[in-house]
């Protein structure tokens, strides 16, 4: 399944962001208890957290990924979070969707496109 972004050309399409949610999912469940004064999410919540984080990462490709990403909220930017908690399966992921690790920075929660090729 593929899903058309309105920035982008008509020709272009742009896959879905898919990815096993299930260490993200159980991440978001239990994050909580790191985060002082933090309630638990409902599994509501996390669908509509992780869904918006799909999302967000489509426009991102779409856009041409030129400069950072940076996500859409903070519920949005938790999620993320919880996906780099898994780095096998994230890095997976970015090296498959984006061609290289969407790596955080210190200084904002943005991160820049490493192509790992380049780096060695």
């Amino acid at each position: 399944m593929t899903t058309s972004i309105a920035a982008v050309s008509a020709e272009t399409e742009v896959p879905a962001a898919d990815f096993d949610t299930t260490h993200l999912k159980e991440n978001l469940r239990w994050g909580h208890l790191f985060w002082p004064g933090s309630a638990a999410l409902t599994e509501e919540q996390i669908d509509d957290r992780v869904a918006r984080y799909q999302r967000s990462l489509e426009r991102f490709r779409a856009s041409g990924m030129q400069g950072n990403y940076l996500p859409d909220d903070l519920e949005v930017d938790s999620a993320w979070h919880a996906h780099q908690c898994d780095p096998i399966g994230y890095a997976e992921f970015c090296t498959r969707y984006f061609g290289g690790i969407l790596a955080h920075t210190v200084t904002l929660c943005v991160c820049k496109l490493v192509d790992l090729d380049q780096k060695k």
